[in-house]
């Protein structure tokens, strides 16, 4: 089955000339390689009681009736374009935008394909291209060697309960630093496993005195049932794991080295986390109220894995309406 042509000007000038010579229709469709019902809507649309067929003025109209039938962008609405362009000055990816609105059963209703194409052809602000999570390079090369003493573990990924990776039970963390430049301070990180919940602490450095306590002082604000367990790697700064099990009753659970998957849930998070506070950037000027407002932000950001849920209302087990 051959797809529908539109009558081009060439086509349109030939049957101007074969109706002056006066054949018929069917004769016309034969030597244009057209159907007669074609040559006949042609002549329809395009003739009237008070003038003839012209082919620049058939031409014409058909120029603007394609304009009229082109499918208007949603974007174009401006209500619906408002709230994309918060929802992105808020950080949420188009992704999580589509889907969210789709899992409230918003009014509004957009697809993630249409949110890029309005970001790339204007639509929306350019500015909100910056917004975008963007993935750094791969790095590749020989591993370094560590720098790092031996800790004293006394609990292993392996000794964990299994039922902690079917990730059912709320409480069990993932914990980790991220670095500033030239020493200018952490920050550190812990993911809930089930809700993806997160707490971040702006600590002054690595120290393992200083992770302990910035975390032991977070955590006595949580409710017991909601910490059971920390997973985390051998960084120094975990090098106080029994003080953290003394005050707050949870084991530390140790991956293994260079097994970055075992703590895939921070590691995931980690790469959120320099959307805001970018490689090489300096956290001197950062303060405790500035990561706790970035740990809001993304606390309320719906997550696919979470069937477009949040990970505040998963963790608090609430119903949040953010559109």
């Amino acid at each position: 089955m051959s797809h529908y042509r539109h009558f081009t000007i060439d086509e349109r000038e030939s049957l101007l000339v074969y109706l002056s010579q006066g054949k018929k229709n069917s004769e016309i469709a034969k030597l244009l390689n057209r159907s007669p019902s074609t040559i006949s809507r042609e002549l329809r649309r395009n003739t009237s009681s008070r003038s003839k067929y012209s082919a620049l003025q058939a031409q014409k109209a058909y120029e603007k009736r394609r304009k009229r039938c082109v499918r208007r962008c949603k974007l174009a609405e401006p209500a619906l374009a408002e709230k994309v362009s918060e929802l992105l000055s808020d950080t949420w990816s188009p992704e999580q935008i589509s889907n969210r609105l789709k899992y409230e059963n918003n009014i509004f209703k957009i697809s993630t394909c249409t949110i890029y194409r309005g970001l790339e052809h204007g639509l929306l602000n350019s500015e909100l291209r910056k917004k975008l999570r963007i993935k750094g390079r791969l790095r590749h090369g020989g591993r370094k060697k560590s720098k790092c003493g031996h800790l004293d573990i006394e609990y292993t990924i392996h000794d964990r309960p299994k039922s902690v990776d079917n990730r059912q039970t709320i409480g069990h963390w993932e914990s980790d630093t991220v670095r500033g430049a030239k020493w200018t301070g952490c920050i550190a990180t812990h993911v809930e496993r089930a809700s993806r919940y997160s707490v971040l602490c702006k600590i002054p450095d690595r120290t393992a005195d200083a992770f302990t306590q910035a975390t032991v002082k977070a955590f006595l604000k949580i409710p017991k049932r909601k910490r059971r367990s920390f997973c985390a790697d051998h960084g120094k700064e975990f090098a106080n794991h029994r003080e953290i099990l003394q005050m707050l009753n949870c084991k530390v659970y140790f991956a293994d080295p260079h097994a970055p998957w075992q703590r895939g849930t921070n590691e995931n998070f980690n790469g959120l986390l320099r959307q805001f506070f970018p490689k090489r950037t300096s956290f001197a000027e950062v303060t405790q109220e500035d990561v706790e407002a970035v740990a809001k932000l993304l606390n309320r950001r719906p997550r696919k894995c979470l069937g477009w849920k949040t990970p505040e209302e998963v963790f608090l087990h609430k119903v949040l309406h953010l559109t």
